[in-house]
């Protein structure tokens, strides 16, 4: 059983999910109306910028096809990055139409700036405590009024095997010869990559019409760059326009295998500053030009010994990481009900976890949501089988049992009494310094004098002057209560309470407030609050635009697809 609050949670993502959805197909049906495009030269710049697909030298091509391969995007990858770009455009050009009046920044700077001096005291939960008490009977009541709040959430005690590459490897004998070997066979990849500074000029074909029209204007500049000296920005601005599309891009220090296979092999055999003839790729006729190079140095095995050792251990431990791996799922699967064979055959240890609820515990691994989804799974806790071989990583793989099981139950009163006595004796002293702090409160808005009022009850006032909307002097909740009270007529004051989350209750007196002349104000004093003056109305603006949408919009949704 999935308790009440499991439940609603899951329900919350769900819909989170689905509205999400919903946003993204209607935005792409306003993008596609209004004809947005993404080139292929941004796809091809928004890659390249992608952490994961970077190392210290720069685009990690084998890390980018590794991705692919894992992920099973290797055909959709770049259709989705186009269809993401192209969303940002839409959505950049949307909010860019958003404006904020300078009559409007100057009015919001002399609100935020606007400053007010007050009196304030506080009524301390400390000094009504020990006069309070609380019952056997109002905590029985509580208890059966409120049970369905005091539930154990169903838990489970899980056995479970971990293999990982790095266990794996710390196992690996190195015997100097291999290392040798290895290193022969492998010597290009410590050397000092060799990389060229690459500058291209794309003149853009889309279908066969575009493309007579694309080579001839791409021989047209390769002859005017060559013969008259003129810029890559030059040949871009006079020949850019309605009928053919010409970019300039400038790549920076490339690795070999990052750009399309024609390309590369022109780019990797050219001489440094020769201007290739034009390149017939998918998209256009490109014109590169390699400015510099680096790298390019073969290095010695004891100049690379330490990095070379880590990697021999690591291919190994990789060839002994998947026979474990099959091993294992072997063992574990043909032995269900036990983890203890396949732990006695590889000599890996049985684990053991604490109880653990579907939100997880205090272990990190046991944490991760495959593993609770497998450990909450009829499969696992209701046949009570091995699970399958769960990747937590993509070098670290666990396999699980359930070895106990406490399901949902309501907590019975011994175990929940004294948090319940705790909640009451708050909520029983809370209503006391609430009571006492309103008695203070409406004897002052009678008309009697502050001091003597607070007197009666023992009660000191603190004066500051001036206090802005971002004084940290002064505890949060108080300064919200300054700045949410009343505005006093001149002359006179205005007095509030403010609960505290402590159980103390705050009275805030208002004496005076410090007004600012919106148009007293520079440009300078607004220039602050511009960019998050102009993020708030790009984010109402947005938000009421998705908002239209959906309203204009026939939607249907399979309620009975989403189980």
């Amino acid at each position: 059983n999935i308790s009440p609050l499991l439940a609603q949670e899951n329900e919350f993502v769900k819909q989170q999910t689905l509205d999400k959805l919903i946003d993204r197909i209607l935005l792409l049906d306003i993008k596609n109306d209004l004809g947005l495009r993404v080139s292929n030269e941004q796809i091809r710049e928004a890659i390249l910028e992608i952490p994961n697909f970077r190392n210290p030298e720069g685009f990690d091509t084998v890390a980018y096809n590794n991705f692919l391969l894992r992920s099973g995007f290797t055909a959709m990858f770049e259709a989705e990055m186009r269809e993401d770009l192209s969303l940002e455009q839409l959505q950049t050009g949307l909010l860019q139409t958003t404006i904020v009046t300078p009559v409007e920044l100057r009015r919001i700077a002399a609100i935020e700036q606007e400053t007010r001096d007050i009196r304030y005291a506080t009524i301390e939960y400390g000094d009504f405590r020990n006069g309070v008490e609380v019952s056997s009977e109002e905590i029985q009541a509580d208890y059966n009024e409120n049970s369905g709040s005091y539930i154990s959430p169903e838990k489970v005690k899980l056995g479970y095997i971990q293999l990982s590459l790095d266990d794996v490897a710390q196992d690996i004998t190195v015997d100097e010869e291999d290392l040798v070997t290895y290193f022969e066979s492998f010597r290009d990849r410590y050397s000092i990559t060799e990389r060229r500074k690459v500058r291209q000029i794309l003149v853009y074909s889309e279908g066969e019409e575009e493309l007579a029209m694309a080579e001839s204007v791409a021989n047209q500049i390769y002859d005017e760059v060559i013969n008259s000296g003129m810029s890559f920005d030059e040949a871009r601005n006079q020949h850019d326009g309605d009928e053919i599309s010409v970019e300039v891009s400038d790549f920076g220090f490339l690795n070999q295998g990052v750009l399309d296979t024609e390309v590369d092999e022109v780019v990797f055999n050219a001489e440094i500053g020769a201007l290739s003839e034009p390149i017939q790729t998918d998209y256009g006729f490109q014109l590169v030009i390699v400015d510099e190079l680096t790298g390019g140095v073969r290095p010695e095995l004891s100049d690379v010994r330490g990095e070379v050792d880590t990697d021999y251990r690591r291919n190994e431990a990789e060839k002994r990481f998947f026979e474990i791996y099959d091993e294992l799922a072997v063992l574990t699967y043909e032995n269900p009900d036990t983890l203890e064979i396949a732990s006695e055959v590889l000599g890996l240890d049985v684990q053991q976890s604490d109880y653990i609820s579907r939100a997880g515990g205090s272990d990190l691994l046991l944490n991760n949501q495959k593993i609770l989804s497998a450990a909450f799974g009829d499969d696992v806790l209701i046949e009570g089988n091995n699970s399958e071989l769960i990747e937590v990583s993509t070098d670290q793989i666990v396999v699980i049992r359930v070895i106990g099981h406490q399901p949902q139950r309501t907590m019975s009163l011994s175990e929940v009494e004294d948090s319940i006595r705790e909640k009451l004796l708050f909520d029983k002293v809370s209503d006391i310094t609430a009571t006492r702090a309103n008695e203070i409160i409406e004897k002052i808005r009678q008309g009697n004098d502050a001091d003597v009022v607070t007197g009666e009850y023992s009660v000191i006032w603190t004066n500051k002057d001036e206090v802005s909307r971002t004084d940290i002097a002064l505890d949060g909740q108080i300064l919200q209560g300054v700045f949410t009270a009343e505005t006093p007529a001149e002359g006179e004051s205005t007095v509030t309470g403010v609960p505290l989350l402590s159980g103390d209750y705050g009275i805030v007196l208002i004496r005076n407030v410090n007004d600012i002349d919106p148009e007293s104000l520079t440009d300078e004093d607004v220039a602050d609050i511009f960019t998050r003056v102009m993020q708030n109305n790009a984010s109402r603006a947005w938000s009421n635009i998705l908002s239209d949408l959906k309203a204009d919009a026939e939607i249907e949704i399979f309620e009975n697809n989403l189980n």
